[in-house]
């Protein structure tokens, strides 16, 4: 199974595997863009050309990971109350490019991979990647000595921030293959869970 958190900062996993288990690590990594979507050009062929730049690049390693089953993409979510237009403009590009891509690869033959989108929600609750009531509690904790401006509090707690479900993701990997990722490999953990 080749895994896909399709972004700008696309993580992949290749894993292998029974169906329903922990699969084995085969690779993984990340796939990005050499520069900024506005070095691209005026809106909107800039997001355009973003996008096509990074399906061209999945797409290399789709060709390379030969006899794969199935590739599992993460479904894109609605942007929350944050969330900007032009990025998820952006994601939703990245995804219908590299299917246009992907379109003649898997219909070649019958023995092509499947393309599988899961949800976000699914693969967190199939996991077990959640907050646990002690995360819950210490978020709390964080959101007042942060509301409160106190940095020493902070630090005595041991913390920078809230526990966030990325961060969830990480641990889970973490302890699933005793690895040691860290905050910036979110988008590898991600994919390693949706796979």
């Amino acid at each position: 199974v080749l895994a896909l958190d399709l972004s700008t900062s696309t993580g992949w996993a290749l894993l292998e595997g029974e169906p329903g288990k922990i699969p084995k690590i085969l690779e993984t990594g990340t796939i990005a863009t050499d520069r900024p979507v506005s070095e691209f050009g005026e809106f909107p062929w800039n997001t355009l050309l973003a996008a096509w730049d990074i399906s061209n690049r999945v797409m290399a390693l789709v060709r390379r990971c030969v006899g794969i089953d199935a590739i599992v993409i993460e479904q894109t979510n609605k942007p929350g109350r944050f969330g900007n237009r032009y990025s998820q403009k952006l994601l939703e590009f990245i995804h219908c490019t590299l299917l246009d891509s992907l379109q003649p690869f898997v219909s070649a033959s019958h023995d092509r991979p499947k393309v599988i989108y899961v949800n976000t929600s699914d693969w967190r609750k199939t996991v077990g990647a959640t907050l646990t009531k002690a995360d819950k509690a210490l978020n709390i904790k964080v959101r007042k000595l942060k509301t409160a401006g106190d940095k020493e509090g902070l630090k005595k707690l041991g913390v920078r921030g809230k526990i966030s479900k990325k961060h969830v993701a990480i641990r889970f990997v973490n302890q699933t293959y005793n690895l040691r990722l860290k905050a910036n490999d979110d988008d590898i953990a991600d994919a390693f869970c949706q796979g």
